[in-house]
C-alpha cells in the first residue's frame, strides 16, 4: 500500500511539473534563422546589483528614454552578477506583442531593434542604464549589414530567445574614495522559425493527401 501511494504521489507530482518544465522552451522543429549580439558597460557612481532586459523597437536611430519604444518583449528578464548563460524564451502563446514584434522585425516599419537595460534597486523605480542597438551576426558570429542580413519570408517565426552571455556588477571603492559600480554585460537575441512549405511542396503535399483519401474510399 505504501509503495502504491508513493507511486501515485510521484505520478501526480510529475504531471503537475510538466507545464513548468516546458515553459520557455523553443518549439520543436524550429531552427535559428537570425542572431543579434551586443556587449558593453560602464563604471559610475550609481549602485545596483540587479538588472532587467527588454527588447523592442524605436524609430529613433540614437534612442533616448523619452522616445517611443514599442512592442517590448522580456519585461521579466531579470538577472544579477554572474548569471552568465541565463536564457529567456518567448513565443506567440505567452507574449501579447509577439505578432507586432515579428512584423516589425521582418518589415523594418518600426525602425531599429533596441535592448533597454534597467537597474533594479530596492526602494526606487527601475532606472535605465543603457539603450543599445544589437548588431546582426551570421552563423560564424561575424557582423553583417542589417539590410541584407536575414530573409524572414520563408519562415514562420516561432520563438525569440534572449541569452545573457555575461553579466558582471562589481561595487568597489574608487581611486578617489567613494564607492563606484563597474558594470559589463554581453547578450544575444536569437530568432527561431519553421520553414514555410514552398508552393510546389505544398502542392505535392496536397496531392498526397488527395491520393490517400482516394485509397481510403
Amino acid at each position: 500500500m505504501l509503495s502504491r501511494t508513493l507511486a501515485i504521489t510521484l505520478l501526480l507530482g510529475a504531471l503537475l511539473c510538466v507545464p513548468a518544465a516546458q515553459a520557455g522552451l523553443i518549439p520543436t522543429g524550429s531552427e535559428r534563422i537570425a542572431s543579434f549580439r551586443h556587449g558593453g558597460g560602464f563604471t559610475g557612481s550609481i549602485h545596483f546589483d540587479t538588472i532587467r532586459y527588454e527588447i523592442g523597437f524605436t524609430t529613433i536611430r540614437f534612442y533616448e528614454p523619452r522616445d517611443p519604444y514599442v512592442f517590448p518583449l522580456f519585461t521579466d528578464a531579470v538577472v544579477t552578477t554572474h548569471d552568465d548563460g541565463s536564457a529567456f524564451v518567448t513565443t506567440p502563446d505567452d507574449a501579447p506583442h509577439f505578432a507586432d514584434f515579428v512584423s516589425a522585425l521582418a518589415t523594418g516599419d518600426h525602425g531599429y531593434l533596441y535592448t533597454r537595460i534597467s537597474m533594479i534597486t530596492p526602494d526606487q523605480p527601475d532606472q535605465w542604464l543603457m539603450f543599445v542597438n544589437p548588431a546582426a551576426v551570421d552563423e560564424n558570429d561575424r557582423r553583417i549589414p542589417l539590410d541584407t542580413a536575414f530573409d524572414y519570408g520563408n519562415y514562420r517565426i516561432t520563438a525569440i530567445e534572449l541569452v545573457v552571455n555575461q553579466v558582471d556588477i562589481d561595487t568597489r571603492p574608487s581611486a578617489e574614495g567613494p564607492l563606484e559600480t563597474a558594470f559589463f554585460q554581453r547578450h544575444r537575441i536569437n530568432v527561431y522559425g519553421r520553414p514555410i512549405p514552398e508552393p510546389a511542396t505544398a502542392g505535392l503535399l496536397g496531392l498526397g493527401a488527395f491520393a490517400t483519401g482516394r485509397r481510403q474510399t
